[in-house]
């Protein structure tokens, strides 16, 4: 997990503007004395001056006809597309006219010599209807700035942002290093910490963690003992751990395991400022307990039970480890639930291996809340655990259903299809999954299923083949 707050990367960023990096921290090139910035024509600055006038008028019409004339005129010159940029962000139902602009501008991205206005970065970043093309060519442009223009804190801040928002962690990883460079800050470190993390790099985000306050290393060390597995460790994290009741966080389904909702007592606090969720808490008391360690993994999780007072981790001690009375007394209890309180008991009971126990809650959230993406698709995951293909189905169709293009959902149908013997309908629900989300190990192995089933032995050795050359 990566717990960026975007936003919040350019605030930090912007804190240490470039002119500010100091001598010695900066490349020989960046401690020239900068180029004078290029002013806008005169008749540009007036006309959107006089299209700023209109705005506060509250004149749309007559700010838009000025800044379509500026534009038109100046067609190379950032700040006329800053202006009309920013009147269109306070109209959102003009897309087409926000799209004809960014096809405008790219000639100017392309142009990595060309100075583009933060602003106007800013805003093309945060547009959420740019294409990912537009956006990549934006990165481009900022990559290429930042390398001329070393300790431009902003721009290496945006570049950042880009790669996260494109999935591209190790490239943000080498962005915020260079930010780290220019504007060594606890923040900025931290976040390095948690990239590095992310991608595996365990030496590296130790090292950045110890350098940090004690507040704001505990959580990171925490995640360090989960990844690297030291029972002592996770021990003396879990001893530490105090409740919180923050905003929760969103359900993070994956594509083998049901999608948790968020813990009632939302993320849990070990002693500082930084949160770490319920469900990482909950994942150290299971590597205890696959280390051997029960005795010490049940009275981690009773003891987070007493701290952490949320059914869903009552529930999960009694499905763990719960003596006959108190297996009684939860049966009792989850009779009388709500079905979102049955879907949290349901995905925790999942999670702790009791399929049928999680069968019939989750079915009652199934019902209980129809339009839930989640309650569906961990339905789906019951069935599946309990081969009930025809449940599964319907389950992992609904999921479709209600939230379109979610990849683990028609994974989890084409399965279904693939058991029940509806090869032909599992094969078109295989080959989507397989374009949107390309080399997924068991999308392969259903289509080795798939094509044994139509008797095409010959695509069943194919698929055999690219299934054994994946990770």
């Amino acid at each position: 997990m990566v717990p960026f707050v975007v936003p919040l990367l350019l605030a930090a960023a912007s804190a240490a503007p470039a002119s500010t990096v100091p001598a010695s921290a900066a490349p020989a090139a960046a401690t020239a004395a900068p180029a004078p910035a290029r002013l806008p024509p005169e008749d540009l600055v007036r006309a959107l001056r006089l299209a700023r006038i209109e705005a506060l008028w509250n004149r749309p019409a007559n700010e838009r006809r000025l800044l379509d004339e500026a534009l038109a005129k100046y067609p190379d010159e950032p700040a006329a597309f800053l202006a009309l940029f920013d009147n269109l962000r306070r109209s959102p139902a003009d897309a087409t006219r926000r799209a004809e602009v960014r096809t405008l501008l790219r000639p100017l991205l392309e142009r990595a010599d060309r100075e583009i206005p933060p602003g106007l970065l800013q805003l093309l970043v945060r547009d959420r209807e740019i294409a990912p093309e537009d956006l990549d060519l934006v990165a481009t442009h900022l990559a290429a700035w930042t390398t001329a223009h070393s300790g431009d804190t902003v721009r290496l801040g945006l570049l950042a942002e880009i790669h996260l928002r494109r999935g591209r962690l190790a490239e943000a990883r080498e962005a915020l290093e260079a930010l780290r460079t220019a504007s060594s800050t606890p923040w900025v470190s931290r976040q390095c910490a948690e990239l590095d993390l992310a991608l595996g790099r365990l030496d590296s985000a130790a090292r950045l963690a110890s350098a940090l306050d004690p507040d704001q290393r505990r959580d990171l060390e925490f995640r360090l003992a989960l990844r690297t597995g030291t029972p002592e460790a996770l021990a003396a994290a879990l001893e530490s751990v105090q409740p919180i009741h923050p905003a929760p966080p969103a359900p993070r389904p994956g594509p083998s395991g049901p999608a948790t909702p968020a813990p009632a007592g939302g993320p849990i606090q070990l002693g500082g400022t930084y949160a770490v969720p319920l469900d990482e808490v909950v994942a150290a008391v299971f590597t205890l307990q696959d280390a051997g360690r029960t005795a010490e993994a049940e009275k981690m999780l009773r003891r987070l039970a007493v701290v952490a007072p949320a059914p869903e981790v009552n529930n999960l001690v009694v499905a763990l480890y719960g003596s006959a009375e108190e297996r009684g007394a939860a049966a009792a209890r989850e009779a009388k639930l709500a079905p979102a309180d049955a879907l949290n008991a349901g995905a925790l009971k999942l999670a702790a291996g009791d399929a049928a126990a999680a069968f019939d809650l989750l079915q009652r959230a199934y019902d209980g809340l129809p339009a839930s993406d989640v309650a569906a698709y961990n339905f789906g995951i019951a069935a599946q655990r309990l081969k009930r293909w025809d449940v599964m189905d319907a389950a992992s169709s609904r999921a479709m259903t209600l939230r379109p293009g979610w990849v683990e959902a028609q994974l989890l149908r084409a399965e279904a299809r693939t058991r029940a013997g509806r090869f032909r309908e599992a094969l078109d629900d295989l080959l989507a999954v397989d374009r949107a989300r390309p080399n997924l190990k068991n999308t392969w192995a259903l289509f080795v299923d798939c094509h044994k089933g139509l008797g095409d032995m010959k695509s069943a050795l194919a698929a055999y083949e690219k299934y054994k050359s994946l990770p």
